[in-house]
């Protein structure tokens, strides 16, 4: 039996205390959805629903600004939220009918209007109809993409502000109560270092228990879909397949589905795609960005060709599947199959075994404990352990320190580094490193922390059959940094908590 989210329509299965047949069901289906969807909107993008279904905000651009307006459907009358010089847009709608966004003006980078001392940039903005809008946060942070929890309680959104750690611009997950904006906290901290550059468009599920946010996934800049429970946002685990370029998430009314922005091999354009949040089973719902569905499910309103379009959702347009159970790959025990423990003050080298060969299809880990006595001034990353391929010169897996920030990298065989790079440096002493490489993720975790986790797709870890491992010159020079002991093994290793998975998420 065709298994459906809103009983409404489909109370009858039993029409007039007759049963019938699946066309007659599908027929009552049809008679039950609105005959006319939404004719299109012309010069308009990024579509969002309010939660009453009766009104779309939506964002009009005119050269180099952009303007925020709330359309009624039903008479399709426009009150302008924002039409004058600047950016208004990114918006979302609160539970009680409030609209939060983005708007200011720019002429500067955030870099340079920090040097001028300006408060030239972009804030966030709530509105209420009949009380206008008001400032939540602004200034020259460049505050973006911000949302509401479901209990009206929470701001969430985005912003460089934050970064101390790094050279390149980064993008961190903030929030702050809504009626208390000053008091503002960074949300995601741990799992940005600078691979992860950026995330973005911070969703909370209807619930209140789930966030989930676009999250650049690695080093050639795709970006995926991550998610994690509310009070966790670090321990969070991707939600989109590694191939997929996938952003602009948003959640279903009832919280099963999340519809979003995606490209992936094969698509003509890019496309809508819904996936059922419980199972991961996905539907292309055809060419167009920035989807969103309306409250009782019943339309889906796009951005295609400079316009919004409103399609009909249909039964077969909801992807079913059995509910996640990606905890599986995380349960074979620890199995060791290479340690080494070298000698003091000398670098070393091993040969493969039969046993050292290690395919796409496997999970494997390397651990290493060193002595890391820090302070070092050195220009770039200092090898502290690697393995090569059988057949070429190229590194296959690197562990290196770059300013006493642990590295790890993966090079594929056209010699590009892939790299996972904890968020800060390790302080003197001894420290143990496990590295865990499983399809198409890598975590990294420095003395038993919660692993980091960065998404990659399957061709850039393909390290087949390494010829030995060996460790870096720069610990053969008797400073007193050490490789104390080396272990590669297959299955979860015993010294690192397990990363969240959705089925985790679903408990």
């Amino acid at each position: 039996m065709l298994k459906l989210r809103n009983p409404a329509p489909f109370h009858a299965m039993f029409l007039h205390g007759r049963r019938v047949t699946a066309a007659a069901f599908l027929a009552a289906f049809a008679s039950c959805v609105d005959a006319a969807v939404p004719a299109p909107v012309e010069d308009a993008r990024a579509g969002v629903f309010s939660p009453d279904g009766r009104y779309l905000a939506f964002e009009r651009h005119a050269g180099w600004d952009r303007h925020l307006g709330v359309m009624d459907l039903a008479t399709r009358k426009v009150e302008w939220v924002e039409n004058g010089p600047g950016l208004a847009g990114l918006a979302s709608w609160g539970t009680d009918g409030s609209l939060i966004y983005t708007a200011g003006t720019i002429t500067e980078t955030s870099f340079a209007a920090t040097a001028m001392k300006s408060e030239e940039g972009f804030g966030i903005r709530i509105w209420r109809r009949g009380e206008g809008s008001h400032d939540f946060t602004r200034g020259r942070r460049r505050d973006a993409t911000p949302s509401f929890s479901p209990d009206m309680k929470t701001v969430y959104w985005v912003s460089p502000e934050g970064n101390t750690l790094h050279k390149l611009p980064q993008i961190y997950m903030w929030a702050a109560p809504t009626d208390a904006p000053e008091h503002r906290r960074k949300v995601l901290s741990s799992q940005m270092h600078w691979v992860d550059a950026a995330v973005n468009q911070p969703q909370v599920s209807p619930d209140g228990r789930t966030l989930v946010w676009a999250h650049l996934a690695n080093v050639r800049d795709r970006w995926g879909l991550r998610a994690s429970s509310v009070g966790t946002p670090d321990r969070n685990t991707p939600i989109t397949a590694p191939e997929e370029i996938a952003y602009e998430p948003r959640w279903s009314a009832d919280g099963r589905y999340i519809v979003y922005t995606a490209f992936r091999d094969g698509y003509p354009s890019w496309c809508c795609c819904i996936q059922e949040f419980a199972s991961g089973a996905t539907r292309n719902l055809g060419p167009g960005r920035e989807p969103c569905l309306s409250p009782d499910m019943k339309t889906l309103v796009r951005t295609l060709d400079g316009r919004l379009v409103f399609t009909e959702m249909k039964p077969e347009d909801f992807p079913h599947g059995p509910a996640a159970d990606d905890e599986k790959q995380f349960l074979e025990p620890e199995n060791i199959f290479f340690s080494a423990k070298p000698e003091a003050k000398r670098r070393f080298s091993v040969p493969a075994t039969d046993g050292f060969k290690l395919g796409q299809d496997r999970m494997f880990f390397v651990r290493v404990r060193l002595r890391w006595k820090g302070g070092r001034k050195a220009k770039g990353d200092l090898p502290v352990l690697f393995a090569k391929y059988d057949e070429s010169a190229a590194g296959g897996f690197r562990l290196m320190m770059n300013d006493s920030v642990p590295n790890f990298w993966w090079r594929t065989r056209d010699d590009y580094p892939l790299r996972v790079a904890m968020p800060g440096p390790i302080s003197p002493g001894e420290h143990v490193i496990t590295a865990v490489r499983a399809p198409g993720v890598v975590y990294l975790s420095v003395d038993g922390s919660d692993p980091l986790v960065q998404q990659m797709r399957e061709e850039h870890l393909s390290l087949d059959h390494p010829r030995g491992l060996s460790t870096g010159p720069f610990f053969a020079r008797g400073e007193g940094d050490r490789v104390i002991s080396v272990d590669v093994g297959t299955g979860w290793p015993v010294d690192v908590p397990r990363p969240a998975t959705r089925k985790e998420l679903l408990k």
